[in-house]
């Protein structure tokens, strides 16, 4: 690259690094968010198969497919983080429903 080919302003190593750690707090705040909602809806699942349901992963994905390529996201990544998503998220909703519907044990003096 020559002189005159550079960015009117360079950005330090630091400088990206700092944007990179900012990206990641949102994502993590976003997962939180998203687990505090994946585990609201468990309210409105009438049966675990509600939850496990291949048609709705389906649906996920290919609404995911939309949004990584306006984005300009490879797919792969897309599916890879969403697929790791669901693999932690689907789990936790069953053990929240199968948890609702357990009658608490009273104690016996």
């Amino acid at each position: 690259m020559h002189n005159d080919e550079r960015p009117a302003v360079e950005r330090t190593l630091d400088a990206v690094r700092r944007d990179v750690a900012e990206i990641d707090r949102q994502i993590i705040a976003g997962l939180a968010t998203r687990e505090r909602l994946a585990a609201e809806a468990v309210r409105f699942k009438r049966s675990a198969a509600d939850i496990t349901d291949l048609p709705l992963r389906a649906n996920l994905l290919a609404r995911i497919d939309r949004q990584a390529a306006d984005a300009g996201v490879s797919r792969a990544l897309a599916h890879a983080v969403y697929n790791a998503i669901l693999d932690v998220s689907i789990p936790r909703q069953l053990e929240l429903f199968a948890n609702r519907h357990v009658e608490p044990t009273s104690e016996r003096d």
